[in-house]
């Protein structure tokens, strides 16, 4: 069942280039499956909880931050609201890229927050569970498990522990920027 895109409860589309995917879960109806998104970062595929999954769009180009962490690529206005935009090579231990027009922004809902996440590519959607492994001293902490898609096994992340302390702490601080000062009387 998909969920009238409409009404904007219960879907979530993906722009990619005039193309929609769309994921959906009814209220009060429980998922026959689980679903997730998956997608590339440095041509190694990973996969998310698609009800984590706010949208997807083509690169847009952030703002630095200055004495960011090295995975803060900047911040980006976003219909009004500032996400930092993450690299999430940097936490998977993968080659870095620089960002090019051809890659993706992820944007992730987490407890508090949100997150945008540059992505190589949208490969698509896998239905099912993913299988936990026993851990092994190279998996980090944030894979929660395994789907297999097209015969290859695709690492599931944890959205709420994928980014490190202090890149967490950024995204609060721009989530809860603090409140102007109040301008001193003069006695």
């Amino acid at each position: 069942m998909i969920a009238d895109p409409e009404e904007g409860k219960g879907s979530i589309l993906l722009r990619d280039s005039g193309l929609y995917y769309a994921a959906a879960h009814l209220p009060g109806q429980p998922p026959l499956m689980t679903s997730f998104l998956s997608f590339s970062v440095s041509s190694e595929c990973y996969a998310v909880p698609v009800e984590r999954v706010e949208e997807a769009l083509r690169l847009a180009w952030p703002t630095p931050v200055a004495e960011a962490p090295p995975d803060v690529l900047g911040v980006l206005n976003l219909g009004g609201e500032l996400l930092v935009v993450v690299d999430p090579a940097h936490r998977l231990g993968l080659k870095i890229q620089p960002p090019c027009q051809a890659d993706f922004l992820l944007v992730l809902s987490r407890e508090e927050d949100q997150v945008a996440l540059k992505i190589d590519s949208i490969e698509g959607l896998i239905e099912g569970s993913p299988t936990s492994t026993p851990r092994s001293a190279s998996a980090p902490a944030f894979v929660v498990g395994y789907l297999l898609r097209e015969g290859s096994p695709v690492a599931v992340l944890d959205v709420d522990g994928l980014l490190d302390p202090r890149t967490a702490a950024l995204v609060q601080e721009v989530k809860q920027p603090d409140p102007p000062e109040e301008p001193k009387e003069e006695a």
